[in-house]
């Protein structure tokens, strides 16, 4: 078993953890100092991104100190998107179908036996808020652009 050494940071363990309902949108996340490991509190949502490693793992080098660091990348597509389906959501679906608005409105009911997640929700909101702008640029799916 290996000991770890100086230049593993420890993850500090916080109080609590979980701090937003899975059916809600996220209001607070907890960020880590890469420094220190310590956590502090953010608001709203945590911003799209990932992690990579700056090696290989499983190379000699990873023994030496600063090798095996973790990087992360935002994606900053996907962080737009979020904020343009969170405002389509608070102007009330403008522009959907009927049909669509009415379907939308039952996703986020508090009394179904099977509530969905927000994450789900979220996903459903995009899938078709780009539906929607689709359809009013006249760009469907299998057809050429401007064609109807």
């Amino acid at each position: 078993m290996q000991t770890p050494g100086p230049q593993d940071i420890p993850i500090q363990p916080v109080n609590k953890p979980i701090l937003c309902s899975p059916y809600d949108e996220p209001t607070e996340h907890w960020v880590y100092d890469t420094q220190t490991g310590a956590a502090t509190l953010f608001p709203g949502q945590r911003p799209a991104g990932y992690w990579f490693k700056t090696r290989r793992t499983g190379d000699a080098t990873l023994m030496l100190k600063g090798f095996a660091e973790e990087e992360r990348d935002d994606l900053p597509p996907v962080n737009r998107l979020r904020a343009d389906v969170k405002r389509w959501r608070q102007l009330d679906y403008e522009g959907a179908t009927p049909v669509t608005r009415q379907l939308l409105h039952y996703w986020v009911r508090t009394d179904p036996s099977r509530r969905l997640f927000f994450c789900l929700r979220e996903a459903g909101d995009d899938r078709n808020s780009q539906g929607n702008r689709l359809m009013k640029s006249g760009c469907l799916p299998g057809r050429a652009v401007g064609t109807r």
